[in-house]
């Protein structure tokens, strides 16, 4: 049985109920939040037919936020991101074990090969763990025909934990590594009443993020900052710049 579609040839940002996809032609669509907000609705489902709408649209779709409950397959997200010119990802995850799954996909050349930003969002970061999820960011910035830019991580932290304890040295290293390799990295943490900026640094050569001046100093190796949002929020910032 045919569905009918309704043609909207202006219409470029798109958040809405997958099940609305088969009835909309959207020659113009670049943005798309693709978000399962029920445990019963499946995820192969949404994904083919946002595949089918973009195809059906012969739209360029560079612009993907994906809010993942644990339930995309990683050939799913791989299909997806090979065959549309994303140059923004975001990626909510619900726990460092999801990052573990998803993100070896994007060390393959195919996928996103024209990817420019990429942000994770963890929803429980206590567990986080860079060396898997960076390994792809280390990958892309060695290559001859690299596009990324920047990469922005942001940890969900459940009150009561040390944030700057949560992340170990290491990780910082790492973090820097991609600084000095031309990366724009920003890294932040909520939980609690408090907001803060781990680790910021730009490329050499780039304009320095806007910081106020510092206030305290804590630790020998980190520059403790004002930083702007609620009362209660400050900033961290390895001295990576």
């Amino acid at each position: 049985m045919s569905v009918s579609t309704y043609t909207h040839s202006s219409l470029a940002h798109l958040c809405v109920d997958p099940e609305t996809f088969a009835h909309l032609t959207l020659p113009a669509l670049s943005r798309v939040k693709l978000d399962l907000k029920w445990p019963t609705e499946d995820w192969s489902y949404a994904v083919d037919r946002l595949r089918r709408l973009v195809q059906r649209s012969d739209c360029a779709l560079g612009w993907l936020w994906l809010q993942d409950d644990g339930r995309i397959q990683p050939r799913e997200l791989q299909d997806l991101l090979s065959e549309n010119p994303i140059r923004h990802l975001r990626l909510d995850f619900p726990h460092s074990a999801r990052v573990k799954i998803l993100m070896p996909i994007l060390d393959l050349e195919r996928v996103a090969p024209r990817l420019e930003h990429l942000e994770i969002w963890l929803q429980d970061g206590s567990g986080w763990e860079s060396a898997l999820a960076l390994r792809p960011l280390k990958t892309r910035v060695k290559r001859s025909s690299r596009t990324l830019k920047s990469f922005k991580l942001h940890l969900n932290i459940e009150p009561g934990v040390v944030i700057p304890n949560n992340i170990p040295r290491q990780d910082l290293r790492r973090f820097r590594a991609l600084v000095d390799a031309g990366l724009d990295v920003l890294v932040t943490a909520s939980g609690g009443d408090h907001d803060l900026v781990i680790v910021t640094g730009n490329p050499r050569g780039s304009p320095p993020r806007p910081v106020p001046a510092p206030v305290v100093d804590p630790h020998p190796s980190l520059r403790v900052r004002a930083g702007p949002g609620p009362p209660n929020s400050r900033v961290l910032m390895p001295n990576i710049e």
